[in-house]
């Protein structure tokens, strides 16, 4: 009786047997990922014939590509292993782009931090001017966002982007040069919530231009001839640390007009330099400091893209992975492109994901700063330690050497910030460094492996 191919695209033979445990692996996975898009017929014939020669071209191999179909045995064993390397690589590089910021976000806006969704939007409600806090990559942005919508921005509410609005660099800004791209940027956003209403942008601007009002208070006639009302989001008005006066003009909008309708809020990250210039402006606004994320949080967010996929992780790998992270979404999602990132000469991709594989050494799985996958999240956490007071980084530096420290032995204006930039975790009358990432940053920091500017 003959031997016919398998899905594989190997012969049916005592010679599978033989396969290292590496190629049974290999294949299983192959299967397991074709199986799960429900293909009916064998996957490798049906890659031939339609995406081949794109597979072999896309994997560098010209000669094979060259040829309609393999011409004999040999050559369709061969370009069946080779076609089962670029399928699985380019499943899994799917697979990484399932793990971008803005594919987590809508999971992050239904699933994610809902207590504090629901106090923001209490406030903002409240009509009390707000301030939302926390390091970059925490989720702030994403938090408004939820609270907008609740889950992504309507025309009724306005956000502005301090790094998006200006020709110069922020530090070079004076006060008047400030006002003048600030009140652009109302115009713009103002036009496009009330042209989206009834009107044409461009005339809508024209007409607000013409009316020889300041926006916002143009705005809130507006709102209140409709008995309606909106939020003003500004965003990263930390870009604004090196310009005080246009720091100290931001926070004092919400004195400048008296505003009922137009309800004011800010993201901002932590700066001890800030605070303490500007503590009394900062106190006057309600502060919400965006939280880590818990661990049944964290395996929302890493199973949601997973969901229909034959790739599995445990729940040790998740909690793991929860560990690394400290629970900050931006360094989750990093640490999964990193695992699934298709490397298959150090860390090759499987079906099921355990523990001892999320540290395991691969250049595309170092948790360090010098690894693409995972540079963003370590220096984004290094500026955050650069914007902390000499004692605090000295506090992290201890905590770091000595891996937890008695709540007795330091000050409450220490610690406290650390604790809600989640930077520190206190537990059981201790406080300790927050992810292992973190723990790993500012080991470098110390050693000088990773230079604060």
């Amino acid at each position: 009786m003959p031997n016919h191919p398998d899905e594989s695209g190997l012969k049916r033979d005592p010679e599978k047997d033989s396969l290292s445990p590496e190629e049974q692996e290999e294949i299983a996975l192959f299967e397991a990922i074709f199986k799960s898009c429900k293909l009916r017929k064998d996957p490798v014939e049906l890659i031939m014939r339609n995406t081949r020669n794109n597979l072999l071209k896309s994997v560098g191999n010209f000669e094979l590509a060259h040829h309609p179909f393999p011409r004999n045995e040999g050559e369709r064993i061969e370009t069946a292993r080779i076609i089962r390397k670029a399928a699985i690589d380019l499943f899994f590089r799917g697979l990484v782009s399932e793990y971008r910021i803005d594919k987590l976000r809508p999971i992050g806006i239904e699933f994610i931090r809902l207590d504090q969704s629901q106090k923001i939007i209490s406030d903002l409600r409240e009509g009390k001017p707000l301030l939302i806090r926390g390091i970059h990559g925490i989720g702030k942005t994403a938090m408004f966002l939820k609270c907008m919508m609740p889950g992504t921005l309507k025309y009724e509410d306005l956000l502005i982007d301090l790094r998006t609005i200006f020709s110069l660099p922020l530090e070079k800004i004076d006060l008047d040069e400030f006002k003048i791209f600030f009140k652009r940027a109302l115009w713009r956003e103002i036009s496009r919530h009330i042209a989206q209403r009834e009107s044409e942008e461009e005339k809508e601007e024209e007409r607000i231009k013409s009316s020889n009002m300041e926006p916002l208070e143009y705005l809130e006639k507006y709102l209140e001839d409709h008995d309606s009302s909106v939020s003003l989001v500004v965003d990263e008005a930390i870009a604004l640390r090196n310009s005080p006066e246009c720091f100290e003009y931001l926070l004092q909008l919400k004195d400048s007009l008296n505003l009922k309708r137009i309800h004011l809020a800010i993201i901002l990250h932590y700066s001890h330099k800030l605070e303490c210039q500007h503590q009394e402006l900062i106190g006057e606004y309600e502060t919400h400091w965006i939280r880590s994320i818990t661990l049944e949080e964290t395996t929302r967010i890493i199973r949601e893209p997973l969901k229909g996929k034959p790739i599995k992780l445990t729940d040790e790998a998740v909690y793991k992975i929860h560990e690394i992270t400290g629970g900050r979404p931006q360094e989750i999602h990093r640490l999964c492109q990193a695992l699934f990132f298709p490397d298959p000469e150090n860390k090759p991709n499987k079906l099921v994901y355990e523990e001892e594989d999320i540290e395991k050494p691969s250049p595309h799985n170092k948790i360090i700063t010098d690894i693409p996958e995972l540079s963003v999240p370590a220096k984004e956490l290094a500026k955050a330690y650069q914007m902390l007071s000499l004692e605090q980084q000295e506090f992290m530096q201890r905590l770091s050497r000595d891996g937890a420290v008695s709540v007795s032995e330091i000050a409450d204006e220490i610690v406290e910030p650390l604790v809600n930039l989640t930077l520190v975790i206190k537990e059981d009358g201790r406080c300790r460094i927050n992810g292992g990432l973190l723990q790993k940053v500012v080991e470098a920091i110390v050693t000088g492996k990773i230079p604060l500017q």
